[in-house]
């Protein structure tokens, strides 16, 4: 089971040119209301649209011109071997990302011993910790801590 990603959200710009050079007016993709309302706190003059469909077809949009920019989770884009499309990081400080952003989970039936079994003691431990520090983080958050 692979560790949690990087969990910072990623810029794909169609020009090659940083958030914050966008110019006035620029159109950014996302389809994350937690995104649009962080952005737009930083850069209330770009427009924010709505931009559905896989990782595929949101980067095939930036590049037509349908949007100027768009916002995507870099452990996606680092899973399915596309990081090299990331224009810019954002850092925490500017976009902080959803709770369990970058990690993946295993889901066994109850009671199906034989793959629960089938993990190795370290892969148990990591995903107890890694749920811990979901759980803690997600208390942070939503209790505003």
């Amino acid at each position: 089971m692979p560790l949690r990603e990087d969990p910072r959200d990623a810029i794909r710009t169609r020009t090659g040119c940083k958030f914050m050079e966008l110019p006035a007016g620029a159109r950014v993709g996302t389809s994350s209301l937690r995104r649009t309302v962080q952005l737009r706190a930083l850069r209330p003059d770009l427009e924010y649209v709505p931009l559905r469909g896989n990782v595929d077809t949101r980067l095939r949009r930036c590049d037509e011109g349908a949007v100027d920019a768009v916002v995507l989770a870099h452990a996606g884009l680092r899973r399915l071997g596309r990081a090299d499309q990331v224009t810019e990081l954002l850092s925490l400080d500017v976009c902080i990302p959803a709770v369990g952003q970058g990690a993946l989970g295993i889901e066994i039936r109850s009671g199906d011993d034989a793959k629960y079994d089938s993990l190795d003691v370290t892969a148990k431990v990591e995903v107890l910790c890694m749920y811990a520090a979901l759980v803690v983080k997600h208390i942070f958050v939503v209790w505003e801590c």
